[in-house]
């Protein structure tokens, strides 16, 4: 593959040492560790602040779920996607997104008729179709289904554009699709109710696959005349910043105030997480990381079946604690068991 700019000081990264089948990547393993430790730390600020009116959730927010979406851009090959075909490669990303998606929504779907609810066995079989019927919908049973959905669709459209755009072109699509993501936002705020939510979805598809596209950008080009060190500072400072002008910035339900700083946070924030991951060598950020995809799916079964049923937690002082607490029991269960039993259900 050819540089996005050539004569510019920019230089390709090699493929083959980012696409060896079978070996990972530990700094990224680490980075992932570390963003799914902030998701679930996030979650856990929401209890005891519903309203979001906490500078550390606009500064996770701001940056830790594009972040994600970064990383998976920046593992794309192009090359070998392309040589492979669309039918071999939407039946990966089925593998790898859609069935995981499917199986943790229908999961949290029948955990809820039973806790939430309080169905019996008979209520939980009778509520079935509709549990299914909701996974199928852009209504999903579970919140962090929208992470899997997506990125499915994005990783479509990610191929798309470069089965059907020359790479120096790769820049002007991700700003023209910046102006659709603007220009959409802008839309919604219109409030047409028969279809914001389809709207919604599919903006945050568009948005979604951008920060794809900026991962694969990054990943093809190095400059060599910025000093890392340098590059880091003013990366977090823009993040520490930009920060203070947010709200509650959510891709889920595309609640985002400004789209422009919103792209930047994003940026700054995967590689300030990127350079951190680099510097540290910690086997259980590594762990989590290879396991993020369990966690990001079974985490928040914590909040909405536990804690929905004892709410008294909710407001008590130590509520972050007790959901952290909860959260590590039940993924310590979860993951060995998922792993064993059910590897073809969550991507493995």
């Amino acid at each position: 593959m050819q540089p996005l700019f050539h004569n510019s000081g920019f230089s390709i990264l090699r493929y083959d040492i980012y696409e060896m089948e079978g070996n990972r990547i530990d700094y990224l393993d680490t980075c992932k560790g570390l963003l799914i430790i902030l998701v679930v730390i996030g979650h856990a600020i929401e209890i005891v602040n519903p309203t979001h009116d906490n500078y550390f959730l606009k500064l996770v927010y701001s940056f830790h779920m594009p972040a994600f979406f970064v990383i998976s851009g920046y593992l794309y090959n192009p090359n070998k996607w392309n040589e492979q075909g669309f039918k071999f490669y939407i039946k990966r990303r089925m593998y790898k997104c859609l069935i995981p998606y499917f199986f943790f929504d229908f999961l949290y779907g029948l955990a809820a008729a039973a806790f939430i609810y309080q169905l019996n066995w008979k209520g939980v079989i009778a509520e079935t179709p509709y549990i299914i019927k909701h996974s199928f919908s852009i209504k999903v049973n579970y919140v962090p289904s929208w992470f899997l959905i997506t990125l499915f669709f994005s990783s479509l459209f990610l191929y798309w554009i470069f089965n059907n755009t020359n790479t120096k072109k790769v820049v002007s699509v991700f700003f023209a699709l910046l102006l659709v993501t603007i220009a959409g936002k802008y839309y919604i705020q219109l409030n047409y109710p028969r279809i914001t939510s389809y709207l919604r979805f599919a903006l945050r598809i568009v948005l979604c696959t951008e920060f794809m596209l900026i991962g694969q950008i990054w990943k093809q080009t190095v400059d060599q005349e910025l000093k890392k060190p340098y590059t880091v500072c003013i990366c977090l400072s823009v993040l520490l910043c930009f920060s203070f002008f947010f709200s509650w910035e959510s891709i889920s339900s595309f609640t985002i105030k400004y789209i422009i700083p919103f792209v930047i946070t994003g940026i700054a924030g995967t590689y300030v997480i990127v350079e951190i991951s680099k510097r540290v060598n910690c086997h259980p950020l590594k762990f989590l990381g290879r396991e993020s995809m369990i966690i990001m799916g079974t985490h928040q079964f914590v909040r909405y079946t536990l804690l929905y049923r004892f709410t008294e937690i909710n407001s008590s002082k130590y509520a972050v604690l007790v959901y952290l607490f909860s959260v590590i029991i039940l993924e310590s269960i979860l993951i060995p068991v998922l792993n064993k039993y059910t590897p073809k259900l969550i991507g493995k």
